[in-house]
């Protein structure tokens, strides 16, 4: 009957046969298209390694560099395996051409897998120079520290005569920092101070003498351990003490022979830490007479501040005037801190007993 006619068996067969060339064609495309997103997929971890590895080696010193060449294997967290092959050539910063001795150090970074049989690769390459000291930030540190005067003088129970200075330089810390100081009486009561600084060079303070009480010995001698703490650094400073003898010494006089003190201005946009700058432009005489020291045992010493703010500290000679001691300083041969009424310290100290004796003179330092 008319409207029954169905497929005959060979349409059947022809139409099979077209779906499966289609299905075959698409399984092919889709097989294709899976193996691209991974080959894609492991493209992008092996670039992830590779510059993972630059950013590793620019973060190491300039010097161990060269240390790094080689191959290594590593492995991703997804568990797959890439070889990764550095090389370190010396260049010139100039051309980039290799060179032996060149300043520059160019790095690539290769990284090889193989996928689906077939061994594929990224390479990346990068130049490091070595940094310029001047923007290095130093490293930090306690410098040596500095107790005045030590030894100190006490009284017959350990308590000393008179307050106690304190200096201590610190490298590579804020302006800001804090410097804490701690001990132990002999008394078993506990002491502390704090430093700190406007400058950055020096932390500087004063322990007043009633802070202070040693355990003294049979000879008239004792100390007190100091714990010195900036940051997470501790140093340790020991002041020796004495009991004072029946009559100290005495600085009777004590002078400088110019007022003021001339230096240098700096010379062609130069500063003072340049060689050369701003030094003293004459002699400077430095005289003080001391009752009660020994001429071949015993020391006065001066102390003053240079151009950057550190404390410098030098002894006077005795002279062929009893009592006197005097000190040179020539020409061209110091860097004086400018500014006004700048202290110049002469301190006596006796051997025998430790006992101290001391004085200031104040001078303008000025530079011309």
């Amino acid at each position: 009957m008319a409207g029954d006619d169905g497929f005959t068996l060979v349409e059947l067969l022809v139409a099979v046969f077209l779906f499966g060339v289609v299905m075959v064609a698409l399984t092919g495309a889709f097989i294709a298209a899976v193996g691209a997103v991974g080959d894609q997929r492991l493209r992008t971890s092996a670039t992830r390694v590779a510059t993972d590895r630059l950013e590793t080696l620019r973060g190491m010193p300039f010097d161990q560099l060269g240390s790094q060449a080689g191959q290594t294997t590593t492995t991703t967290p997804e568990g797959r395996a890439f070889t990764v092959d550095t090389t370190v050539t010396a260049i010139d910063a100039g051309t980039g051409a290799p060179t032996v001795g060149g300043e520059v150090r160019q790095i690539t970074v290769t990284v090889s897998w193989t996928s689906r049989g077939t061994a594929r690769n990224v390479s990346y390459t990068t130049a490091v120079a070595p940094e310029d000291p001047g923007t290095v930030a130093a490293a930090q540190a306690i410098g040596t520290v500095t107790m005045f005067p030590s030894p100190a003088t006490t009284d017959a129970s350990g308590r000393p005569l008179q307050d106690i200075d304190v200096t201590v330089p610190l490298t590579g810390f804020a302006a800001t920092t804090l410097v804490h100081l701690s001990w132990t009486n002999a008394d078993g009561t506990a002491g502390a101070k704090t430093l700190s600084s406007t400058t950055g060079l020096n932390w500087r303070g004063t322990i007043a003498k009633e802070q202070i009480l040693a355990a003294m010995g049979t000879g008239g001698r004792g100390e007190v351990r100091f714990d010195v703490t900036a940051g997470t650094l501790t140093a340790v400073y020991t002041l020796s003490l004495n009991v004072a003898a029946a009559s100290p010494p005495v600085i009777t006089t004590a002078t400088i022979d110019r007022n003021p003190i001339t230096v240098a201005t700096p010379a062609g946009g130069r500063t003072c830490a340049d060689r050369n700058q701003c030094q003293n432009t004459t002699d400077v005489v430095f005289t003080t007479t001391v009752d009660g020291l020994d001429a071949t045992q015993d020391s006065v010493i001066l102390q003053y501040q240079l151009h950057d703010g550190t404390f410098q500290e030098v002894p006077l000679t005795p002279t062929t005037v009893s009592g006197q001691w005097n000190l040179t300083i020539r020409a061209k041969t110091t860097k004086f801190l400018v500014g006004t009424a700048r202290s110049f310290r002469f301190t006596a100290i006796r051997s025998a007993d430790g006992a101290t004796a001391a004085t200031t003179v104040a001078r303008d330092v000025v530079a011309t």
